[in-house]
């Protein structure tokens, strides 16, 4: 698949080039940003994990929309992950966020790879789910790329905290 070529052209060399807008086909909603998050055995921070980006994404849009799907991959997890999400999800305030559930761990990158087939935005991110990089700085980086009026050819990165705290915007 496509999504394959991209994994294996520019991440498996170093991620010397990366297209952030890379196109997936609309089912009924087709949002802006899509937000992959792989966890495994997550299960006890998984709702501060949806509390964390359902407050910064309230923050950057005045109020949850449809603009932005957040995508919480099951990565294979064994403690009760999957059933907590199922509990978090059904609750309205959480209605930007979906789940995809990875039977088996194959390893982070599995994870990632998974939440992105089954994304349907226009530009797609990931990030972790034991939030070692703050919600923010996803939704920041997003902003800066848009801001730069060519967001297509950019490519963001953000420092986890443990690091410089903050994120940072590459351009290529």
């Amino acid at each position: 698949s496509s999504l394959n070529n991209i994994w294996n052209s520019n991440f498996g060399r170093g991620m010397h080039k990366f297209m952030s807008s890379i196109q997936v086909s609309p089912k009924d909603v087709h949002p802006e940003l899509s937000i992959v998050i792989p966890c495994y055995n997550e299960g006890r921070n998984l709702p501060e994990v949806i509390r964390h980006y359902r407050e910064a994404l309230e923050r950057v849009s005045g109020k949850a929309d449809r603009s932005t799907e957040i995508i919480l991959v099951d990565n294979g997890s064994r403690d009760k992950s999957w059933e907590i999400l199922e509990q978090e999800l059904a609750k309205p305030e959480n209605q930007a966020f979906r789940r995809v559930r990875v039977l088996q761990n194959e390893g982070y990158g599995h994870g990632i790879l998974k939440g992105l087939k089954e994304a349907r935005g226009t530009f797609l991110a990931w990030s972790h789910a034991d939030l070692q990089t703050p919600a923010e700085d996803v939704f920041r980086v997003f902003q800066d790329m848009k801001a730069t009026g060519r967001p297509e050819q950019c490519f963001g990165k953000g420092f986890r905290t443990n690091d410089r705290g903050k994120a940072a915007i590459l351009t290529g």
